[in-house]
């Protein structure tokens, strides 16, 4: 069976004119507004009513093959079939509005030459498709009828407007890429071709009621964005060398972690060096392409305070740290400032250099008597606890863990100051005095406690006698 333009427009425009095509539209509008209202069984019977009515009005319009038509009341179908949660029924007639779509669109560009309302529906069409997951059949309808419309521009069938045309079609390609790349971008661009070029060709191509379709196209986009977006999260831990002395080289280092679920990208990190550090090897802004998952990237610098001058210095070096995300967002993470000790002399050598000469000045209080009102056990902590702080502070310097090294030579001047005092001085620190008369007071307590105890003992032996012997002085006295 074969149409003429002026026969299916004649057809259509009978159609239309014969019946309200929108009436299952209104009946929508106001089943939602008995909703809202709180009149549920009022609004069923509107949502039922709008389906039936386009139901009937579809299979009419079918049977003619008037396809846009159809598609429309079969799109009134399935609003008003999820407006009742009858979410099946609704994504049959989804599939069967794309294809009707599409056929139209066909019909449209290869019969009757009406190019821009036939790249419009084949549009529709493809979206429909990627509301219900058909991602590769609307990628595929795309890429053909792109094809179509090339092959048209250069055989002279499309004289002009090529460009515009494909530009409506782009939109499919937009959101497909917005949906399989995760692209934000991709998506703004569909948006901007649905408001400039679909949405105001609604009401020419006779479709205005698939408007409330292309907010759902870009809602199903954006709520697989939701679904789909890994956001990385990145820390920074700067590596600084224990030691940094003056005249040589130190090395440092930014450790950079992406301990989130999406990638980074574009990663940029800049460091702000004074200028008295010499940089001798590494960059101040170093540029990486991507950091993945629970990846890592280090970033070393190789530095040098040159001086003739005998004095520590404290450098501040601050920095930022710049990356995307998968939506192309930009981040800045800013770093520091971190403080740079830079010493004339090395710790290291300072403090092995101080231990030594504090074991020197143990091994001469070592046997020096140091006094009977010291009891043994104190005399035997003092012992241990200079032995294992002497340990600790000759593994703290081979770590260069200096802050606690220097913590430890203090508390072993302090032990060398109590033994001086006591073996050098003839007389008691106040800390040692304090710890003896706290055990003489200990001792006299506990002295006075058994004197006390054995008192009573006494006390109550005394009076046990006595009882006794009264007692035995009472018989004596009845018996005689």
């Amino acid at each position: 069976m074969s149409f003429d333009r002026n026969e299916l427009f004649g057809e259509l425009a009978n159609k239309i004119g014969a019946e309200d095509i929108t009436d299952p539209f209104e009946l929508i509008r106001k089943g939602d507004e008995q909703r809202n209202a709180g009149n549920h069984g009022k609004a069923k019977e509107l949502f039922e009513k709008a389906i039936a009515t386009a139901k009937a009005k579809a299979e009419r319009l079918e049977t003619n093959n008037q396809h846009r038509s159809a598609a429309e009341m079969n799109y009134a179908r399935a609003i008003a079939n999820l407006r009742l949660g009858n979410t099946e029924a609704a994504m049959a007639l989804y599939s069967k509005i794309g294809t009707q779509l599409i056929e139209a669109g066909k019909n449209y560009i290869q019969v009757y030459k009406e190019f821009q309302d036939g790249a419009l529906l084949i549009t529709l069409g493809g979206l429909v498709y990627i509301l219900q997951d058909r991602v590769n059949e609307a990628r595929e309808i795309y890429l053909n009828f792109i094809n179509e419309l090339d092959r048209m521009g250069q055989s002279g069938e499309i004289q002009q407007g090529l460009d515009q045309l494909k530009e409506t079609l782009w939109t499919v390609g937009y959101i497909i890429k917005a949906i399989q790349d995760v692209d934000h971008g991709s998506l703004q661009s569909a948006q901007h071709l649905i408001s400039k070029t679909i949405k105001p060709n609604l009401k020419k191509a006779k479709v205005a009621g698939l408007e409330p379709l292309l907010n759902e196209v870009v809602q199903y986009t954006l709520n697989y964005f939701q679904s789909q977006i890994k956001l990385p999260k990145i820390e920074i831990a700067s590596v600084l060398p224990p030691e940094m002395v003056a005249n040589t080289i130190f090395e440092m280092a930014m450790d950079i972690t992406n301990n989130g679920e999406g990638a980074a990208s574009n990663l940029t990190l800049t460091m702000d060096i004074p200028p008295e550090l010499e940089l001798l090897e590494g960059k101040s802004s170093h540029s990486i392409e991507k950091l993945d998952p629970q990846g890592n990237a280090t970033f070393k610098f190789s530095l040098r305070y040159q001086t003739s001058v005998e004095e520590d210095r404290t450098f501040l070096i601050k920095g930022q740290l710049k990356y995307k995300d998968m939506l192309n967002n930009e981040h800045v993470q800013f770093i520091g400032p971190l403080e740079l000790e830079v010493t004339a002399k090395s710790k290291s050598d300072e403090f092995k250099k101080q231990l030594n000469q504090l074991k020197e000045d143990f091994e001469v209080l070592k046997n020096e008597p140091i006094g009977e009102k010291i009891p043994e056990s104190v005399v035997a902590a003092i012992e241990a606890l200079s032995d294992q702080i002497i340990k600790d502070v000759e593994e703290s310097i081979e770590k260069s863990h200096f802050p606690q090294a220097e913590f430890g030579l203090y508390l072993l001047r302090q032990i060398k100051d109590w033994k001086r005092d006591v073996t050098v001085l003839g007389n008691f620190a106040s800390r040692i005095k304090e710890e003896v008369t706290k055990l003489e007071q200990q001792y006299a307590e506990v002295k006075l406690e058994e004197a006390e105890a054995k008192h009573k003992q006494e006390l109550e032996e005394t009076v046990d006698r006595i009882n006794k012997l009264k007692d035995e002085e009472r018989e004596e006295a009845l018996k005689q």
